[in-house]
């Protein structure tokens, strides 16, 4: 069975767009791409220390790299969690960005398990 686990599925969920969480993935990629390099080239020790420069950079950026942007209230799916950003809005489904909650048509769905908006809880 499909399911909306997936680790590109959960930023998405955090309210990044898609090009958005192609790209932390390209940089998660690119990590472990240099992280390898260095292992084989310099050996373990610049290795684990540029995992935890790595580590660290993360940790201080943690707060902004993933927290939901707007201040605008959100709204989550009571079923798989996923979080409406009425920032970005739901493109895939012909939602444009700045579109409020209140707003979405009757027949909008959650794009990720499909259930009604009724299904939502204000945040």
């Amino acid at each position: 069975m499909p399911d909306k686990g997936h680790l590109h599925h959960r930023i998405l969920k955090k309210g990044f767009t898609q090009k958005e969480a192609v790209l932390i993935l390209y940089g998660i990629s690119a990590t472990f791409g240099m992280f390898a390099i260095i292992l084989m080239e310099s050996g373990i020790w610049k290795a684990l220390s540029f995992a935890l420069i790595v580590i660290a950079v993360v940790g201080i950026g943690y707060k902004n790299i993933f927290k939901l942007r707007g201040g605008e209230s959100m709204y989550k799916c009571s079923v798989c969690g996923y979080e409406y950003n009425p920032e970005i809005g739901d493109p895939d489904n012909g939602i444009a960005p700045e579109t409020p909650f209140e707003e979405l048509p009757d027949t909008w769905v959650c794009p990720l398990c499909g259930v009604s908006k009724e299904s939502f809880e204000e945040e």
